[in-house]
């Protein structure tokens, strides 16, 4: 007869139970391995580095023990899992989405900078590297902003380094020129009105000219926020600016993290339904609330694009301007 308390059988009876993502949050073998991290530890940083090699494998077997891996690491704030979780980011998009899905813009900076001690130097580098997916740029910005809002790292430093971000791109998107050759998407349109709110929340009043400027160049897009609440923001106190933004504090339980996805609280026809048919089978995907899909009528018009009514004019300086 095995021993319960025997550290293979422990593992083996976590890892069966974790495997799956199914309904129910499995809240017992959570505690289980939380209680025997430094037993089990080494287990979950084998699943994550099979994640990182080859994910194809773990997205066909839906194994979601990578993900408890990098939450658990998270809530005890293990640095030995940043490197795989950072080489988890440098894969190809489509692996990337298949393995966090919606967690990648609403756990993972987070999950990140709970993992990371020293210089910022590799969170710098994510985020400013033109080659990766916006999500996971915006991610490690998310992770580098929790850091300062915790204290872990220097406020004035990070906003000097967004900054020199957004003044590159606001030197693009004045240029119409950079979006008819194709050098600038909506993407970078997107980071740009990211980090100008990540400026706001930093208080980085040095730089509100600046912004004001760039608002009254049209560069500020109503679509993300207007110059007014942004300007408010940048002038409160850290505790308001604080309770402005969604969870900026590390990970520090994993059950309150986890166990609200849909994927745990919903049965599997019902997010099946929700997804209109096209249910994507990958461990983790529905790690949000569950709403209904929108469908656009008409194809997304981007806010530079040529306005679709034909006036010749920009969208956001025709159709656009009052939405």
């Amino acid at each position: 007869m095995n021993d319960t308390n025997d550290p293979a059988t422990r593992w083996q009876r976590i890892a069966d139970d974790l495997f799956i993502t199914k309904f129910g949050f499995p809240t017992e073998s959570v505690v289980e391995a939380r209680e025997h991290w430094d037993e089990v530890r080494v287990n979950f940083l084998e699943e994550l580095r099979n994640a990182v090699v080859n994910p194809v494998r773990v997205i066909d077997e839906e194994n979601a023990l990578f993900l408890y891996a990098i939450f658990l690491a998270a809530e005890k704030r293990d640095a030995e899992f940043e490197p795989l979780i950072l080489d988890l980011l440098r894969l190809p998009f489509k692996q990337i989405d298949d393995l966090l899905g919606d967690g990648l813009m609403n756990s993972t900076g987070r999950c990140l900078a709970s993992v990371h001690v020293g210089d910022d130097a590799p969170l710098r580098a994510l985020a400013a590297d033109p080659a990766l997916n916006l999500y996971v740029r915006l991610a490690a910005v998310d992770a580098m902003q929790v850091r300062a809002m915790e204290g872990d790292a220097d406020a004035d430093t990070l906003a000097d380094f967004l900054f020199g971000i957004a003044q590159g791109l606001a030197v693009m998107l004045r240029d119409d020129s950079t979006w008819q050759a194709g050098e600038i998407t909506d993407e970078d349109d997107e980071l740009f009105q990211w980090v100008v709110a990540s400026l706001a929340e930093l208080g980085a009043t040095r730089y509100l000219p600046t912004i004001e400027q760039w608002d009254r160049d049209e560069l500020i897009s109503p679509y993300y926020d207007d110059f007014d609440h942004l300007r408010s923001i940048m002038l409160a106190s850290l505790e308001d600016r604080q309770a402005s933004m969604h969870k900026p504090h590390y990970v520090r339980d994993v059950i309150a993290e986890m166990s609200w996805w849909a994927c745990f609280t919903e049965p599997e026809e019902t997010l099946r339904e929700a997804a209109d048919f096209e249910y994507h089978d990958a461990p983790g995907y529905y790690n949000a609330p569950l709403t209904l899909p929108f469908v656009r009528e008409q194809p997304k018009v981007g806010r530079n694009d040529p306005c679709p009514c034909g006036s010749g004019k920009k969208f956001k300086k025709c159709c656009g301007a009052d939405a």
